[in-house]
């Protein structure tokens, strides 16, 4: 029975610290994830996963379903340290802003999860920007040798096709890449804004975006007039 302060306040029952040892990890080398290489990072962090025996919780995760493992990993000490450990590994390769974004996934498989929606989801903006890096894509002599620079350019190439789902390309999109590509310095701007946003990069879209910029620009125009 819980002891009774002067004041009519249980006190909190004492406990013991629950004695593990602790998680060991690996030192291991990896980039920050991003969105150039997004790909190559989930596959090489799921491999040391599986070097540090860990991959088995995100395996779990998956197959059990989110509110099933977070009630596992609750009441079972060996996954929960197992999941922490795969977290802690995860984190390596994130950037601190990257880690803020995602800190409150309640687990290792629902952070892993949440990434993969972040960085692989592909959209139109993203492939175009993947297109329009290959487009603008020379030969840095400095760094690369021949075949280093056509590994560089077919690597790109590979990542998109990958992006993409198929080797094919719509014309149409192409279209709307090379015109946003094209206005130049004076729309850069709204340029960055729609290529790094999800939007659909279709016709309707982006002239919409080029009707208000030109009708802003067009009522500061008049306004310096009068």
């Amino acid at each position: 029975m819980a002891e009774t302060s002067s004041k009519g306040k249980e006190k909190p029952e004492e406990r013991k610290p629950v004695k593990e040892n602790g998680i060991k990890i690996y030192q291991f080398s990896i980039d920050r994830l991003n969105e150039e290489n997004a790909r190559y990072w989930f596959h090489t962090m799921e491999k040391q996963l599986k070097v540090q025996f860990c991959w088995q919780t995100i395996e779990y995760f998956y197959e059990v379903g989110s509110a099933r493992y977070s009630s596992i990993i609750g009441n079972d000490m060996d996954w929960f340290k197992i999941d922490l450990k795969a977290d802690s590994i995860i984190e390596q390769g994130l950037t601190p802003a990257t880690i803020l974004e995602v800190k409150d996934q309640p687990n290792a498989g629902s952070k892993w999860n949440c990434l993969k929606e972040m960085f692989l989801k592909s959209s139109n903006t993203k492939k175009a920007m993947k297109l329009m890096k290959m487009a603008s894509w020379t030969w840095d002599q400095s760094r690369l040798n021949e075949k280093d620079a056509f590994r560089e350019i077919n690597q790109l190439g590979e990542e998109f096709i990958d992006m993409n789902g198929s080797e094919m390309v719509s014309i149409r999109e192409l279209i709307m890449i090379w015109y946003l590509r094209g206005l130049g310095s004076q729309y850069a701007t709204l340029r960055d804004t729609v290529m790094s946003s999800n939007a659909t990069l279709d016709k309707g879209y982006v002239l919409s975006q080029i009707e208000d910029l030109m009708q802003m620009k067009g009522g500061s125009a008049g306004e310096k007039g009068s």
